[in-house]
C-alpha cells in the first residue's frame, strides 16, 4: 500500500497524513522499494534451490565470470508496471515483501546473453518464425551460443528449465556443439543476473519512449530500434557482439 493508501484507510482514524506517515515509518527503518517477482515454489523446489546455492557458496568472482548467463524476455509497447513495498533494508525477500511472478504471453520476444563484462548477440524472435519449441531455438539461438563459446571455450552455459531449452533435441544439439548447461533450480529467474538486465530495459522504455504510436507494423519496427537501444544503454560492458 502507497502512504496515501495507508492514510485513508487503516489509519483513517487517526487523521493523519501520508507525510506523516511516511516520516514515521522512515524514523523506524521502513522505505519504499521495488519488490521482487518470484514464480510459485513449492517446498521441494525451495529444497532444491537451497542445496543449489549451498552448491555454489563458495564460488570466487572468477567462478561466476565464467558463466555465460542466457534468457528470453518479453517486451512490449507501454508502460513496465512494478510494485513496491514498504519494508526495512534486511528484508528484501521476506515473503511478504516479494509479489508473485506470473508469466506474460504479450509482448514480442527478445533473447540476450553476457558473461562477465562482455555482451553477447541478442535476438528478436520474428512472429513469423512461430512460438519458441526446441527445434526453432536449436535453429535460431543455439548457433548464437554456439559462436561465443567456440572463442571462449572456457565459459559454461546458464539457461532456464524452460521446454525448448530442457528439451531432449536440444541437450543433444548442444552437446554435439559445446557441453550441456549447467544444471539449474527449478522456478528460479531471480538467480539469473540477466534478470536485473531485463528490469532496466524495461525501465527505460518506460521512460525514454512511454508510447511508440500507432499502427502493428510501425509499432514493431519501432519497438525493435527501441530494445535493442535500451539493451545497448543499460550494458555497459568493455566489448559487444551484438
Amino acid at each position: 500500500m502507497t502512504y496515501l493508501e495507508l492514510a485513508a484507510s487503516p489509519f483513517r482514524h487517526l487523521g493523519v497524513s501520508e507525510k506523516v506517515i511516511q516520516s514515521e515509518l522512515r524514523k523506524s527503518g521502513y522505505r519504499r522499494h521495488p519488490t521482487h517477482k518470484k514464480p510459485p515454489v513449492t517446498e521441494q523446489i525451495k529444497r532444491v534451490r537451497k542445496e543449489w546455492a549451498e552448491a555454489h557458496v563458495h564460488w570466487t568472482v572468477e567462478d561466476w565470470m565464467s558463466i555465460l548467463w542466457t534468457d528470453e524476455t518479453r517486451v512490449k509497447i507501454g508502460g513496465h508496471s512494478r510494485e513496491w513495498v514498504t519494508r526495512k533494508t534486511n528484508e528484501e525477500y521476506d515473503i511478504n515483501c516479494v509479489s508473485e511472478k506470473i508469466r506474460s504471453r504479450i509482448g514480442w520476444m527478445f533473447w540476450g546473453c553476457f558473461a562477465g563484462p562482455e555482451k553477447g548477440p541478442c535476438l528478436f524472435w520474428e512472429k513469423e518464425w512461430g512460438t519458441i519449441d526446441s527445434e526453432n531455438y536449436c535453429q535460431k539461438i543455439v548457433p548464437l551460443i554456439d559462436g561465443i563459446v567456440s572463442i571462449r571455450p572456457w565459459l559454461s552455459v546458464m539457461q532456464d528449465n524452460a521446454p525448448p531449452h530442457a528439451a531432449a533435441r536440444t541437450m543433444e544439439e548442444m552437446g554435439e556443439r559445446f557441453n550441456t548447461p549447467i544444471s539449474w533450480p527449478p522456478n528460479s529467474p531471480d538467480l539469473n543476473p540477466i534478470e536485473a538486465v531485463w528490469d532496466n530495459m524495461k525501465n527505460y522504455i518506460q521512460l525514454n519512449y512511454p508510447s511508440l504510436g500507432s499502427g502493428k507494423k510501425r509499432s514493431r519496427d519501432k519497438l525493435r530500434l527501441v530494445v535493442k537501444e535500451a539493451w545497448d544503454s543499460c550494458c555497459d560492458w568493455s566489448r559487444s557482439y551484438s
